[in-house]
């Protein structure tokens, strides 16, 4: 089955049975195959009257030619329920609307064959060729209500199976769980239950199917579904299948457990205290149990870092920016699970402190003192306190970015302080003037795009401590400090998304707490001139030095790298110039091999040339 919520378009690839788009005002609309051509199902406007007509219009998949190919009208019928929904929704105002269009989407849901036809919201579509794909829209006058793209005609889909279903014993009664979320985005109207005894052929559970309507519960717990039927000891197996608003029934989940005449007492929290690491008092069977968390801003449950101190459970809390957290006592392995309990929702309260920033540029420009600091390690920072201190007095800045302009003056100093979503606050940075003064400059080699990432070559001036990487994503953007490495790096590979189009920086800083000015500004995209690289004549090693020697036939700028048999790590020795015809190398080790490569800026490793030496232990 095709689902959307127009306008925007995503790839049909995201996922391999729908195409799904949303937007914030956006409605829901369902669709798919069958042996006549495409049926469509949607949810009326949020927003103004009922309409009493749709215009249907179709395209072919990404043609954006649109035609007209039908329309629908609400039912004008003696129906009290469709005039009861037409009058209130005439009547209601923005603040009661919104309660109104969950209202009308769960009552759709609820029974979406004949609420549909009755508010004008379904359409059939036979005039499309088998197998071909269509874009469609629903208009209602000069509004567009939906759209939905590559619709496969004559091809019927499948609901996906449920996922993430687990099952328990509690006393004389099996306990169902399945996932429900984004069911409502992908049309699932209700689930169908089967049971299987001792590998038995599976009967169905309930007569009928049970809506979505009845079984949506907080989206902390999923679905819930208790069998209580009287039964011997023995094995059993469950089967789920979702059902689409069109009644096409979907291939089920299964899920088997043990019934058993008596059970031990299950796990469950008697009280809990709130903190990091959370303590949990557990009584009952702890064999086998263990904790699952799923903070408010998550969609999954995850196995959290924790441990028993007798019959206390203590659990360590992410850094997130949740203000809720729900907890479950579960035994029973990874692929069966035996008992899980009634989730417990409780307020989180973060209490540890975020990591200090550390300084990474100061800047002096006559008129203002423009300071940058590292990016906090926490994925909950919510900005940073900035003090400066002129004499005796303090001032504070909160501060969501990481930089801060100041008149220039020389008698100030400022310490930054990360602070995170929960308020917690870290340490200080070190203590830096406004009177410091930055020292030589770091030279950056050289910025290649490889299949790792964007590789990072560099060489720092004497007695640096810390090495600062600044990415500019954008030309005008203020930089990002990426890395704050140890002085002794050399080469840095950035792998994160866009790293292949971004620019760099390199600052250094001593053990002083002074930086140097930032390097040139260098991206894996600057276009290097028509370059050959030189042929490297000879190496030669003497008196513990290697020397080499090549002729320069083209000008550019070079790299000498050097790497080491039995190593993958590649270092840069030396940006050179045409002029430049030898080197010496006197910062290897004896009784090893090592190869020596030259090459243009910017190229490849196919396009260097290289030699290797043996030098004696």
């Amino acid at each position: 089955m095709h689902a959307a919520y127009a306008v925007m378009r995503w790839p049909l690839h995201a996922f391999f049975w729908s195409a799904i788009a949303f937007s914030a005002n956006a409605q829901a609309i369902w669709a798919n195959g069958t042996q006549r051509g495409v049926e469509l199902l949607w949810v009326p406007p949020r927003e103004g009257t009922l309409p009493e007509r749709y215009v249907i219009m179709r395209a072919a998949a990404s043609s954006n030619r649109w035609s007209a190919v039908g329309s629908v009208m609400r039912s004008t019928s003696n129906d009290s329920l469709i005039a009861h929904l037409v009058a209130e929704a005439a009547l209601l105002d923005s603040s009661h609307r919104e309660r109104f269009n969950e209202h009308l989407e769960r009552m759709l849901l609820a029974n979406p064959r004949a609420l549909s036809r009755a508010l004008g919201t379904y359409f059939h579509d036979t005039t499309t060729t088998p197998l071909a794909e269509y874009d469609y829209q629903i208009w209602s006058g000069s509004t567009l209500v939906a759209t939905l793209y590559s619709v496969t005609s004559h091809q019927r889909t499948l609901p996906l199976p449920p996922s993430w279903i687990r099952v328990r014993q509690r006393a004389e009664c099996i306990e169902l769980w399945w996932q429900t979320d984004s069911a409502r985005i992908f049309g699932i109207a209700g689930y169908a239950l089967y049971r299987a005894r001792n590998g038995g052929s599976p009967i169905r559970l309930i007569e009928r199917p049970i809506s979505i309507v009845g079984l949506e519960q907080d989206t902390l717990t999923s679905a819930f579904f208790r069998d209580c039927t009287p039964g011997a000891s023995g094995t059993i197996r469950y089967y789920v299948a979702a059902l689409d608003v069109f009644g096409n029934e979907g291939r089920p989940s299964s899920v088997e457990c043990v019934r058993r005449s008596q059970i031990p007492s299950p796990p469950s929290v008697d009280r809990a205290e709130i903190g990091n690491p959370l303590e949990l008092h557990v009584r009952g069977d702890r064999t086998a149990a263990r904790p699952l968390l799923r903070p408010s801003d998550a969609f999954e449950w995850r196995l959290p870092q924790w441990q028993w101190q007798d019959s206390i459970l203590l659990i360590a809390l992410p850094e997130r920016r949740a203000d809720a957290i729900a907890v479950t006592i579960t035994s029973g392995t990874d692929s069966l699970l035996s008992w899980i309990s009634i989730p417990a929702v409780m307020p989180l309260f973060d209490t540890t402190a975020p990591e200090r920033p550390a300084f990474a540029e100061l800047q002096h420009d006559g008129v203002h003192v423009r300071i940058r600091w590292s990016v906090a390690m926490a994925q909950d920072i919510a900005g940073y306190l900035l003090e400066r201190q002129m004499q005796s007095d303090t001032t504070l800045h909160f501060i969501t970015g990481t930089s801060y302009a100041d008149m220039n003056t020389e008698n100030a100093r400022y310490r930054v302080f990360a602070v995170d979503a929960h308020g917690n606050i870290s340490q200080p940075s070190p203590p830096i003037a406004g009177s410091a003064r930055a020292t030589a400059a770091p030279e950056l080699l050289s910025v290649a795009s490889s299949r790792g990432g964007t590789v990072l070559a560099w060489r720092v001036p004497p007695r640096t401590a810390r090495v600062a990487i600044n990415r500019y994503d954008d030309s005008l953007a203020t930089p990002l400090t990426i890395a704050l490495l140890p002085g002794t790096a050399r080469r840095y590979v950035d792998r994160t998304p866009g790293a292949q189009r971004a620019a760099y920086q390199i600052v250094a800083l001593d053990s002083n707490g002074n930086w140097s000015r930032p390097s040139e500004r260098r991206s894996a995209h600057t276009a290097p001139p028509h370059c050959k690289p030189p042929a490297l004549d000879s190496a030669v090693y003497r008196d513990g030095v290697v020397v080499l020697y090549w002729t320069a036939t083209h000008q550019g700028e070079f790299l000498l790298e050097r790497s080491s048999s039995g190593s993958e790590e590649v270092f840069v020795l030396a940006r050179l110039t045409s002029d430049t015809q030898h080197f010496v190398d006197d910062t290897l080790e004896r009784g090893g091999q090592y190869t020596y490569r030259l090459r243009c800026i910017g190229s490849s490793e196919s396009e260097s040339t290289s030699c290797t030496i043996t030098i004696p232990p």
